[in-house]
């Protein structure tokens, strides 16, 4: 659970450490918060820390789907990306199962629900998880409807990050923007690293490799890997949905809150991302933010 320092009343045990800009931990995973702590953590400008979850505690989130169900995605997807090697290893057919599950729960929402947007912790897996979630639930209120086409999107999402298992620079809560230009380079390696390790397997659509290739491309060609404009609306959505989830966690990228998220997204609305994929969005959202 991801909490403002400002809402801290001491007693709360930390899930991640908190670190200084140079990556350093200041107070360790595991910490029970004191009250003194909130002053320093002020100090330091600090703004958000990750706490645990006590297990009566009830969050009241209205979740895309149910939150357990959610967890056993998670679960499923760690376990079957710790066992992969990067090539020449059947692993990754797996992912096909989560990917057909995935379809099948957004498949049950009906067509005027609406879901909270919420800040997490920095987890590579769940990040995976909510982004196939969101671009399933986002492709099919923008009109694919065929199960195959969808599969294939929820696929992509699940290994769209894949790429960052085989890069040596930490990703998880950093400001990207920052790194050194050697950094920059490893970093900015992990599309094509990803696409690399599924290019050549004959199960996966080449609307899937396409979007892990291009999920950080964007529709002004400044993204990256290869600064392209892409038409494809599967890419379109992976760019919006990447960008969303791991704002609000903190993959490859300074974790905000909701408000600084839908700012952010409003600078970046019909020039990073198509103005349409936005809209549509938005509607399924409980947000009411002008964006």
């Amino acid at each position: 659970m991801i909490l403002s320092v400002d809402q801290l009343e001491g007693g709360e045990i930390l899930l991640e450490a908190i670190e200084d800009a140079n990556g350093s931990v200041i107070v360790p995973r595991g910490t029970s918060i004191k009250k003194e702590y909130i002053s320093l953590l002020q100090s330091l400008a600090i703004e958000f820390v990750s706490i645990e979850k006590s297990e009566d505690e009830n969050i009241g989130y209205q979740t895309i789907i149910p939150q357990t169900t959610i967890d056993d995605m998670v679960s499923q997807v760690k376990k079957r990306m710790e066992n992969h090697i990067y090539q020449r290893d059947d692993s990754l057919k797996k992912f096909e199962i989560i990917a057909r599950e995935i379809v099948k729960e957004i498949n049950k929402i009906p067509p005027d629900y609406r879901f909270d947007l919420y800040e997490r912790k920095s987890d590579l897996y769940e990040h995976s998880v909510m982004v196939a979630l969101y671009s399933v639930a986002l492709a099919k209120r923008m009109g694919i409807h065929v199960r195959e086409h969808l599969c294939d999107i929820a696929l992509g999402c699940l290994l769209h990050d894949i790429g960052l298992r085989y890069i040596t620079v930490p990703f998880q809560n950093r400001n990207m923007s920052e790194l050194k230009p050697e950094e920059q380079f490893e970093y900015k390696k992990h599309t094509i690293l990803g696409y690399t390790a599924i290019e050549c397997e004959p199960w996966i659509s080449e609307r899937t490799k396409k979007m892990i290739l291009c999920h950080h491309e964007n529709q002004c060609g400044s993204g990256f890997p290869m600064r392209s404009k892409n038409k494809e609306l599967v890419c379109q959505i992976i760019q919006f949905t990447d960008y969303l989830d791991r704002s609000l966690c903190g993959i490859e990228c300074k974790r905000t809150n909701v408000r600084e998220c839908f700012d952010s997204i409003a600078y970046k609305r019909g020039r990073e991302f198509e103005d349409c994929v936005v809209e549509q969005f938005l509607c399924m959202t409980t947000k009411d933010f002008v964006v």
